[in-house]
């Protein structure tokens, strides 16, 4: 199992590294840059800890229904946002809603989906090109 989490990083963040600590568990965090903007001690604190840090775009859009140049400045800005903060690019994307196109596989970084979500939702699927 490797545990991941979106979206992030938000108030909620600190618990959730102090229990993934008490159970001496390592994840891997898929970072929203506007939101990594908002609240770096948290992602200072997951990098630090060990963590993975991935890229979950700048503002979270529908990958789907975005063009390609639209694609392309999502997850530019949110490496940027990352690497501003933690001083290292991620390596990772994990697209918003896993939605996925050509424009997002060309960006040149191994995609990171899953196959269980905790809320119920069905699993990603590829959008049109």
């Amino acid at each position: 199992m490797a545990p991941t989490f979106d979206d992030g990083p938000s108030e909620a963040t600190s618990a959730l590294l102090d229990h993934l600590a008490a159970a001496r568990v390592r994840a891997t965090f898929f970072v929203v840059g506007d939101q990594a903007r908002w609240w770096p001690a948290q992602l200072k604190r997951e990098a630090a800890e060990g963590h993975v840090i991935g890229n979950h775009s700048l503002t979270h859009p529908y990958p789907g229904a975005s063009t390609p140049a639209q694609v392309h400045d999502e997850l530019t800005g949110g490496e940027n946002a990352i690497a501003e903060i933690t001083g290292r690019r991620p390596f990772l994307v994990r697209p918003p809603y896993g939605s996925f196109s050509a424009a997002v596989r060309n960006f040149g970084h191994p995609l990171v989906l899953w196959d269980v979500d905790t809320t119920g939702a069905t699993a990603p699927t590829r959008s049109t090109p």
